[in-house]
């Protein structure tokens, strides 16, 4: 597989992770109108407030874990920006939906950190190899 040579393409000074976190939820969002018969249009239409709040959160903290293990810094790809991680939080993304339909709608705020968690990783990943750890 052809890596890139430049690995400064998603990196946090050029808002590269924000770019391909929109990228990403743009490309879901398409998958979900396409493939799934869902009325998304209506439900964001219903709930625009909530929508776009959501979406301001997911593209903001798509740069969060580059804030706390700085790409400058030794321990940056910590523990954080392992696989680990990414598994830990794709496997919370549906139990983090499920509490916001059961408990309390606030959960959904959660989900998009995660999500946008997931996305970082997945950006990363393309442009160096996650640790195992």
């Amino acid at each position: 597989m052809w890596m890139p040579k430049n690995k400064k393409a998603l990196s946090s000074y050029n808002y590269g992770h924000h770019i391909f976190a929109v990228i990403i939820l743009t490309l879901v969002i398409l998958l979900i109108i396409q493939f799934i018969k869902i009325p998304l249009w209506d439900i964001i239409k219903r709930n625009l407030l909530l929508s776009i709040s959501l979406i301001f959160v997911y593209i903001i903290f798509s740069d969060f874990l580059d804030s706390i293990e700085k790409p400058s810094s030794s321990n940056h790809r910590g523990p954080l920006h392992t696989k680990t991680a990414l598994i830990i939080y794709i496997i919370l993304i549906p139990v983090t939906i499920e509490k916001a339909i059961t408990a309390n709608g606030y959960w959904l705020y959660v989900t998009a950190i995660l999500c946008s968690n997931s996305v970082h990783l997945f950006g990363d990943s393309l442009t160096k190899k996650l640790k195992k750890w």
